[in-house]
């Protein structure tokens, strides 16, 4: 019993821990890195550098202006940081073992440069971070690409390093653009709560205690949920069910098991979702939503949840 309570919290906390946390680190590990700074937003619009970034500036402007030669606007979500590294290593060989790493991972290069090739680090770090700064001739950035299912936008990787007082600082963005296509659905509510928490409870879904029938009014409610499935086809999901507290911790496991596959078959076979989209768990009473003391409660915590694969 323990080996298999132990597979359920593991589970729960996959699950429910990060909903959109890194399924590898962005930036090879290396424990001689030193986390500078971050960024982290679940949706924004960003403009990544895709060509070298010169000084425009005109004879009569009183300030400096520079232009990035080509950028390419992604919406999605950011993750974005900055780290000093050991003066041991140089900028050519982490740039040399990032690539190696983003390869590993399907990305492509799609734009990279080197030294003075890449133009003003003063416009770099207009486009990039308020961190970054240095020599002209110890720069290097690139940008990549990774095609999400069935080639739509996917995510990018921009990778950019310069050398600060002797040791390289690199500055690394990811943005996931399969986040984005969670705007195309008409229902705001369920795109909101997806991108803000990675989770959505879906309403009005509730069960007797002890059942996993679905009410007529349940199955109504699921149709809301079936069409924002089937307008964000290129995202995966989990749906996962819960009980209360009644009864016996395993029983309600194997409950929750039910729940959860009753909503699964009710989206496929009814609303025609793909089955390839969707994955059922059930994770019993260990994610209460509410306290388990009063009956409205209990109600509560019988429920359904959509939750960000």
């Amino acid at each position: 019993m323990k080996i298999k309570m132990l597979r359920v919290l593991l589970l729960t906390s996959l699950l429910f821990g990060q909903a959109y946390a890194e399924e590898v680190p962005i930036l090879l590990p290396n424990n001689s890195s030193l986390q500078f700074s971050s960024y982290h937003k679940n949706f924004d619009i960003v403009e990544i550098v895709a060509g070298a970034v010169e000084d425009v500036t005109s004879d009569d402007s009183k300030d400096l202006v520079f232009k990035a030669q080509k950028t390419i606007q992604v919406e999605g979500k950011v993750d974005a940081y900055t780290y000093d590294f050991s003066s041991e290593y140089t900028s050519v060989e982490l740039v040399f073992k990032q690539k190696e790493y983003i390869a590993s991972m399907g990305y492509e290069i799609v734009y990279e440069c080197e030294r003075v090739s890449c133009g003003s680090p003063m416009g770099w770090k207009l486009y990039l971070s308020e961190h970054i700064f240095g020599n002209q001739n110890e720069q290097y950035y690139f940008l990549a690409r990774k095609n999400n299912k069935e080639g739509e936008v996917g995510t990018y990787l921009s990778f950019y390093i310069n050398t600060i007082s002797g040791s390289p600082r690199v500055d690394i963005m990811k943005v996931d653009g399969r986040f984005a296509n969670l705007f195309k659905d008409r229902n705001e509510k369920i795109s909101t709560e997806i991108l803000n928490t990675g989770t959505y409870v879906i309403p009005n879904v509730f069960f007797s205690s002890s059942s996993a029938e679905l009410n007529t009014d349940s199955k109504k409610v699921l149709k809301e949920v079936a069409d924002f499935l089937i307008e964000n086809k290129s995202q995966n999901f989990y749906i996962v069910g819960h009980s209360d507290s009644d009864g016996d911790q395993q029983d309600n496991l194997k409950l929750s098991q039910k729940r959860a596959k009753a909503v699964y078959a009710e989206l496929v076979k009814v609303y025609n979702v793909q089955k390839s989209q969707l994955q059922f768990y059930g994770v019993g009473e260990l994610q209460p939503y509410s306290e388990n003391r009063t009956e409205v409660g209990k109600s509560r915590n019988r429920r359904v949840e959509l939750v960000a694969n």
